[in-house]
């Protein structure tokens, strides 16, 4: 999957895609600000959210690919829809910026991404 670049005059980025249960979902984005990269070095992003029927996601820490460009895998593992069934899932990506950083000087937490899925369990 092409890299996805989020706004950040635009959050939360909204996103609606079909997944079939048991599959992972591959959602590499790109942060940035007025069209230069958010340097997200020192951050926290974590992902949470619920599947069908309102199944907790366990939330998770993500790890930036590179945090320097704002790049990181706000996708899903196989793992996480390995238990789903048909119906409707989301979750979103929040990110903490630490005290003292150069966006956000007193620190910040803001939700990136929201993120619908629309499950199957089979192919159509």
């Amino acid at each position: 999957m092409a890299t996805t670049t989020a706004d950040f005059n635009a959050l939360p980025a909204v996103f609606d895609f079909g997944l079939i249960a048991g599959d992972g979902l591959p959602f590499p984005v790109q942060l940035k600000y007025n069209g230069t990269a958010v340097n997200l070095t020192g951050c926290t992003l974590r992902l949470g959210g619920t599947g069908p029927g309102g199944v907790a996601l366990t939330s998770r820490v993500i790890t930036p690919t590179s945090a320097s460009t704002g790049s990181f895998d706000a996708g899903l593992l196989p793992s996480e829809t390995a238990a789903w069934v048909g119906g409707r899932a989301q979750y979103q990506v929040e990110c903490v910026w630490p005290s003292g950083d150069t966006l956000f000087p007193a620190g910040q937490e803001k939700t990136l991404l929201e993120v619908r899925l629309s499950v199957r369990t089979e192919f159509v």
